[in-house]
């Protein structure tokens, strides 16, 4: 299967009296400063000066050229000092310029002629809500604006992002949600539908494009959310906004923070310690973060309502009343999330190599663990659920572990254990246990850059993302079927690789081109009980004779299919088949119901026929999947004058999802003929 598109980016064109905007130049984890230093007197360009740009992250050093034009294409987020200095000619000092991943921006400086003073400096602020360079569909959240937006997303994500993005323009972020992949909306687009970045790196799971990672705001220098067009060299897979978070790397001089906190009545803890350090020459920085989050939750009071079970909705579970009747119906997964448990760990290291190059070690883990309102204490206690004649042991079912379309054995009809808890058969599930529901993240990235210049630089990376989810329903597969908390076992375990190259050039004071290359690739597997748990429907044996015929128990050919097994009603219904119901531990009776006859009675006269073993009571639903996706992106930002920004840009990407067919293999799967031409 395979797919290609190709992506052609919006031409903007900006015509502005006082500044000039700029689309991105590429995707990633940097951005890009550029502009003419002129003389204030006469407006034309000057050659020669020395441009210098300093942050506690990074320091850089260019020089215009012919034409007045600087540039500074690969830049760290951070709060920058731009200082132009040329003989003859005042200094002048821009403080407080605001550098954001991935955007151009323009910056004109202005120098005067020296005066007979000694020691004088020009500043210039920069201040003011516009800026020049910042696309009005591309928003960046950073520093006391993150801190001061982190509740917008409700009380379920004091340690998450998810706040930060509710407070940009053409975000909708549900109030009320927690945990992983929570439904993000931008403009109008379905929550399936945004690109994901982790510091540069393609994070959508090509499975179904669910973000690997969990949004911590953990570490974060930056997060940038685009709620427009996305540039041709973004990686990540979007057509409705995209969003890149990007880390904090040491700084000189260097930074220590704890956090510790706790609270009640819902015992929300937070433990954090964030540490970044860089050497003098900036040669070598580090960033270190580490988290503990604990949340608990209740609904309607502290007592989960249970205090009135006529005002809440959760007490803990959602039930639906029939009338006056004290009869319940859970709709649907029914339970309340009762503790959030989310595990943190960064680690960012940068090494300058030689003058400029630059290689990045970045590592990070995320475990984030919920359970839910379902265990027997929560329900009311063990004795209350078997007054109503509700089970309070593990769903343990039978299957049968011998070879398909051959003789059965009662002796391999074996018990299977409800799976990621360790049990005798058939023992009672402790009554503090609850259905829960984990993810859990590691991503890991080598980055090296070769800096040409200040105005051009390549840029490779590789990068590993293992991601699972697993879901443990124990007390939903044992009380309730279908309507408890989770499914009784799902899990999605996934290996992710691939290699970015990034090369962009600002050939001339109006051209910066980008070109960007992706491979990646995904080992997947998925399992699921969703269509029923293993053993719930018994194995079944079937009298055939060599040529797949059935018949029943007298030798009269009936159809395989059965209409309602274990009941014969007779010639022309379903078949006569053994099951493994009440068959455990080499005690099975039916497998072979009502004897084998002496022959059978096919068209064409009497046949040998045997009973076989047809279905072996193993169910789920499994699939493997190897997606690889490779991109090829190609942008040009246009400047025929700092107040013209033309942004042009083109993205071919392919689609190939490999796929096996085990199904067809008969040494894998013997009865599939069987049951094909039944």
């Amino acid at each position: 299967m395979r797919a290609y598109r190709v992506r052609l980016s919006a031409l903007s064109i900006a015509l502005c009296a006082a500044l000039a905007l700029s689309s991105p130049a590429f995707a990633g984890t940097t951005g890009a400063i550029g502009g003419h230093v002129i003389d204030s007197a006469t407006q034309q360009p000057l050659s020669g000066v020395k441009v210098s740009i300093t942050s506690p992250s990074q320091s850089e050093v260019a020089t215009t050229d012919a034409t007045g034009a600087y540039a500074f294409v690969s830049l760290s987020p951070d709060t920058y000092t731009v200082t132009a200095t040329l003989a003859g000619y005042d200094p002048t000092t821009l403080a407080g310029i605001n550098v954001l991943v991935d955007q151009n921006q323009t910056l004109t400086i202005v120098l005067k002629k020296a005066a007979a003073v000694i020691g004088r400096v020009a500043v210039t602020g920069t201040g003011g809500l516009v800026r020049a360079g910042v696309t009005s569909n591309v928003y960046s959240v950073s520093g006391a604006q993150g801190q001061a937006a982190t509740a917008l997303a409700g009380a379920g994500n004091l340690n998450s992002a998810y706040g930060q993005m509710a407070s940009v323009p053409g975000v909708s972020a549900v109030q009320g949600q927690q945990g992983w992949y929570q439904p993000i909306y931008i403009r109008g687009g379905d929550l399936d539908q945004v690109g994901w970045e982790f510091d540069g790196i393609p994070v959508n799971r090509t499975y179904d494009n669910a973000p690997q990672t969990f949004l911590s705001n953990l570490g974060q220098q930056e997060l940038q959310v685009y709620t427009g067009g996305t540039s041709p060299n973004a990686d990540s897979s979007g057509i409705a906004g995209y969003v890149n978070q990007v880390i904090k790397r040491g700084t000189n001089p260097g930074f220590q923070t704890l956090d510790f906190g706790m609270g009640g009545p819902a015992q929300y803890n937070k433990v954090s310690y964030e540490v970044g350090e860089a050497t003098p020459d900036q040669r070598f920085s580090y960033y270190i973060g580490s988290a503990y989050v604990r949340q608990a939750y209740r609904y309607i009071d502290q007592f989960n309502g249970a205090s009135d079970i006529n005002q809440g909705y959760f007490y803990p579970i959602n039930t639906t009343y029939f009338g006056n009747s004290t009869n319940t119906f859970t709709p649907g997964n029914a339970y309340g999330i009762a503790d959030t448990e989310d595990h943190e760990n960064v680690v960012n290291i940068h090494q300058r190599v030689g003058t400029l190059d630059d290689v990045q070690l970045l590592y990070m883990t995320s475990y984030l663990y919920n359970d839910y309102y379902s265990s027997q204490n929560d329900l009311g206690g063990p004795q209350f659920l078997l007054n109503n004649s509700a089970s309070t042991t593990f769903a343990d079912m039978a299957v049968y572990n011998g070879p398909l379309m051959q003789a059965p054995n009662p002796n391999d009809v074996i018990p299977y254990l409800f799976p990621s808890t360790p049990h005798a058969f058939g023992a009672p599930i402790q009554p503090f246990t609850r259905d829960s529901n984990t993810n859990s993240d590691t991503i890991m990235k080598l980055q090296y850059q070769h800096n040409f210049s200040t105005s051009s630089y390549l840029r490779v990376f590789g990068f590993g993302d293992y991601s699972n989810w697993f879901i443990h329903g124990p007390e939903s597969q044992a009380l309730f079927c279908c309507y408890g908390a989770e499914l009784a076992d799902y899990e999605l375990p996934s290996h992710q690789y691939g290699g970015v190259a990034d090369y962009s050039n600002q050939i001339n004071d109006k051209n910066l081109i980008t070109i960007s290359a992706l491979y990646e690739t995904t080992r997947i597997q998925r399992y699921t009980t969703t269509g029923g748990f293993p053993g719930n429907d018994p194995g079944v044996t079937s009298l055939i004779d060599a040529n797949g015929l059935c018949y029943d128990s007298t030798g009269t050919q009936v159809f395989c299919v059965p209409d309602n097994p274990p009941t014969y009603r007779g010639p022309g219904h379903g078949a006569f088949q053994g099951t493994l119901d009440g068959c455990l531990f080499g005690g099975c009776t039916n497998l072979e119901p009502g004897g084998t006859p002496a022959s059978c009675n096919s068209p064409g006269g009497p046949v040998a026929c045997n009973w076989v073993v047809t279905e072996s009571a193993f169910r789920a639903n499994l699939n493997k999947v190897n997606p690889v996706f490779t991109a090829v992106g190609l942008n040009d930002t246009i400047k025929p004058s700092d107040r013209v920004t033309l942004n042009i840009g083109a993205r071919v990407e392919n689609y190939k999802v490999n796929t096996v067919d085990n199904t067809s293999d008969p040494s894998l799967y013997p009865a599939r003929a069987f049951w094909y031409k039944a």
